[in-house]
């Protein structure tokens, strides 16, 4: 039988070579463009997104160390006043409603001074006992970092040089002997609700808190801590996103970057009258230049670094152990004052 044949293709080098011309090039890249200028805003929200629920997930890790602390100490939450609350200076009634002390530097056996609220419920988030804000050698949960701060970052180490945002700091008497070097935080407590009363013979029992600053709650008294005595639990601060500004230095009191919120009217002189339903709140310190400024919202900028967090709004930590977001549009109903 005869073989067919089919036509063996020709070797012989082309002529042209395939490729995209200039103008195909082109549109590729322009659609190449536009895609990344749709999708960037979608992924930077995304972004931000994501961290705000990781900082609301933080601090409502925080609220839940707060009330385990409280279960174990007579349903007290960790008083923030500290100046002069040394061990020597607690009344009876009060021991056992507040953490371990920290003692004196050369002195381990003395009672020494409480340890700052951050400190005492690191041993609730994970910590050891011995593990708190006072030194940077020590360590504490990353959970007391918001990811949307953009004033923390860099080398403990480093901390001559480099600024570390707002850090826990006691304020204590006598502070050439006290060791000033503390660990970042991106939060703040709600000192009318946790201050104590360091001043028994002062008929307004008041409290005096770091540096003696006297905060006296609108329509009560100082509560030392006591969960007890919070009106409304669902309504009331313990902690909450603070601190717009770096800063690393010696006395944050005197440059106004303590890490607390206080509604207390003598400290605010907002000149708000004793009706208005912001007296107490937290929008009364929204509504003072100088208070708001711990604030993390949008027009509290500072050159060194950015203040909105999470697109005006900040995450708040209650009394009753839950946590929300909360705007300006809503600050007037989140209560500082425990009496409100």
């Amino acid at each position: 039988m005869d073989r067919i044949l089919f036509p063996v293709p020709s070797k012989r080098p082309a002529t042209g070579q395939d490729g995209f011309t200039l103008i195909e090039l082109l549109v590729v890249i322009s659609i190449i463009a536009l895609l990344v200028g749709i999708l960037l805003p979608a992924l930077g929200a995304a972004r931000r997104t994501a961290q705000k629920s990781q900082c609301l997930s933080n601090i409502r890790q925080m609220d839940t160390a707060a009330m385990s602390f409280a279960a174990d100490h007579r349903f007290h939450i960790q008083i923030s006043s500290t100046d002069t609350v040394w061990g020597t200076t607690i009344p009876s009634e009060m021991r056992g409603k507040v953490a371990p002390f920290i003692a004196k530097p050369g002195n381990p056996s003395s009672p020494g001074r409480i340890k700052d609220w951050g400190s005492a419920i690191v041993p609730y988030m994970g910590g050891a006992n011995e593990d708190d804000f006072e030194a940077i050698n020590k360590k504490v949960s990353k959970a007391f970092i918001c990811p949307s701060d953009g004033n923390q970052g860099g080398d403990p180490s480093s901390y001559s040089t480099e600024k570390l945002g707002y850090s826990i700091h006691n304020n204590i008497s006598g502070g050439a002997t006290i060791d000033k070097l503390h660990l970042p935080i991106s939060y703040g407590i709600n000192a009318d609700a946790t201050t104590f009363n360091n001043n028994g013979n002062d008929p307004a029992q008041s409290g005096t808190w770091a540096g003696g600053l006297n905060l006296r709650p609108y329509r009560g008294d100082v509560t030392n801590g006591s969960l007890d005595s919070v009106r409304s639990t669902s309504n009331t601060m313990i902690y909450a996103d603070c601190g717009t500004r770096k800063d690393f230095g010696e006395n944050l009191l005197a440059s106004g970057n303590q890490l607390f919120y206080s509604a207390t009217l003598p400290f605010l002189a907002t000149g708000l009258n004793d009706q208005d339903r912001d007296i107490g709140t937290l929008s009364a310190v929204e509504q003072n230049s100088r208070a708001r400024q711990r604030i993390p919202l949008s027009d509290n900028l500072d050159v060194e670094g950015p203040a909105d967090r999470h697109s005006d709004q900040i995450n708040v930590a209650f009394a009753d152990g839950h946590a929300a977001s909360s705007g300006a549009d809503s600050f007037s109903d989140v209560y500082l004052s425990p009496h409100k």
